[in-house]
């Protein structure tokens, strides 16, 4: 069953496919994060990785990508040394993909990582 047409093209075998967490999160660095510095909680490399991971684990909704993230959150939180125990809530996910990134450079940076 096909969960994202993301990795349709990938070269993968019956488990999947396996992603470097850091390798993704480095090109989203580079992203102008276009969110007032106010009410700024989480980076935004780290919510679009958590999106990036999520809708390949089948999720397409913030809702759904906030619980799937949730679900793993102990490995995001060792994965990143993150300091603070919590994940973002859906309303993050949410203005994170409608304010803070233009739908091209996403777009951009997620193709060029999985082409490389």
């Amino acid at each position: 069953m096909d969960y994202s047409t993301l990795t349709r093209n990938l070269t993968h075998d019956t488990d999947g496919v396996l992603i470097d967490v850091h390798s993704l999160y480095a090109p989203f660095l580079r992203l102008v994060d276009r969110r007032g510095r106010r009410g700024r909680c989480y980076e935004l490399a780290l919510v679009l990785v958590a999106v990036v991971l999520a809708k390949l684990g089948g999720e397409d909704k913030p809702s759904g990508i906030a619980e799937w993230v949730r679900h793993r959150k102990a490995l995001l939180i060792e994965a990143f040394a993150l300091k603070h125990p919590r994940m973002p809530a859906h309303n993050t996910y949410r203005r994170a993909l409608r304010q803070a990134v233009g739908v091209e450079d996403l777009d951009r940076v997620i193709a060029t990582y999985l082409q490389s």
